[in-house]
């Protein structure tokens, strides 16, 4: 699952992802994602939908209609993370050498499908009518101001 930061598990995986040491699969919704994440016909209605919707939130995480998370800046997993990662010498190398600089390649790139699509699926679900969350949870366009706007319109 996509995460806002590293957990234990992950920095324990630290060294086994540098050395590409029993990787993971991507997830078969993403690989799924990958080969269409226009493909519509399978979906037969606003169910369907909001099953694959269901299937890409179980593994990228909550959508941004839905996201409330604040982002914790510097955490101990983090530090820990990258600590461990320091151990291990030419990382960078390594991992070009290994193959895991290719697969984290493939895996940012799946996560980039798998957004995409639910994007789409969320956008057929609302031309379709469907209930949330086989839409966005708001189709109002949003105002978004620009920073030196506000910060004029507060000096005055």
């Amino acid at each position: 699952m996509v995460t806002d930061g590293p957990n234990m598990t992950d920095v324990a995986r630290t060294p086994l992802d540098i050395l590409n040491i029993d990787p993971e699969d991507l997830p078969p919704v993403l690989v799924e994602a990958l080969a269409n994440p226009y493909a519509s016909d399978d979906l037969a209605g606003c169910a369907d939908i909001n099953i694959e919707i269901t299937r890409l939130t179980n593994v990228l995480g909550p959508d941004f209609d839905t996201l409330q998370v604040e982002r914790d800046g510097l955490t101990i997993e983090k530090v820990a993370q990258g600590a461990l990662g320091m151990l291990i010498p030419f990382d960078g190398i390594i991992r070009e050498i290994t193959g895991a600089a290719d697969r984290k390649r493939d895996l940012e790139l799946a996560i980039i499908a798998g957004s995409t699509r639910r994007g789409y699926l969320k956008g057929l679900g609302a031309q379709q009518g469907c209930m949330i969350p086989a839409r966005p949870i708001s189709t109002a366009p949003v105002d978004i101001a620009d920073p030196a706007e506000t910060q004029e319109a507060e000096e005055d």
